[in-house]
């Protein structure tokens, strides 16, 4: 599981929607060696359209970012910025709460582009899977 912050943007007509969204995981630490570690943190933007009916959503998903890699307490710790690309989808559920507020829950499911991999000298750390999938959470402002 690896929290992440999310913002978005969305036009809204009453059939379809397009939209882009930012976002940031929380850094990642994994150990390597005898005290050294790598901290790895991966940002990116998407865009995104979709399909509404009622409550529910389908969208199609474009996402480019980077993989920020920087080790700690190592022999060559440098830092590294690799490219990610992934294309997706989105189910979603938006329902009204309160006023102009919503509640937005989605599932991801994402096609990695790009296979971006994180190395401390000739030790792998991290590579990203070939599939991925996210979970989401969100309140949102209708204006």
């Amino acid at each position: 599981i690896e929290p992440a912050l999310r913002g978005a943007a969305r036009l809204r007509f009453p059939s379809a929607s397009v939209g882009v969204e930012a976002r940031a995981d929380l850094p990642a630490y994994a150990a390597v060696g005898s005290g050294g570690e790598v901290a790895i943190l991966w940002t990116a933007g998407t865009l995104f359209g979709c399909g509404h009916l009622r409550h529910l959503g389908a969208c199609a998903l474009g996402t480019v970012g980077v993989l920020r890699s920087a080790g700690q307490n190592l022999e060559d710790g440098h830092t590294e910025v690799t490219p990610v690309a992934a294309a997706g989808a989105r189910l979603e559920w938006q329902t009204p709460l309160v006023g102009f507020l919503s509640l937005d829950l989605h599932a991801d499911g994402f096609v990695q582009l790009i296979t971006s991999r994180v190395r401390a000298g000739p030790l792998l750390v991290f590579e990203t899977p070939r599939l991925a999938s996210a979970l989401g959470a969100a309140l949102a402002a209708r204006f």
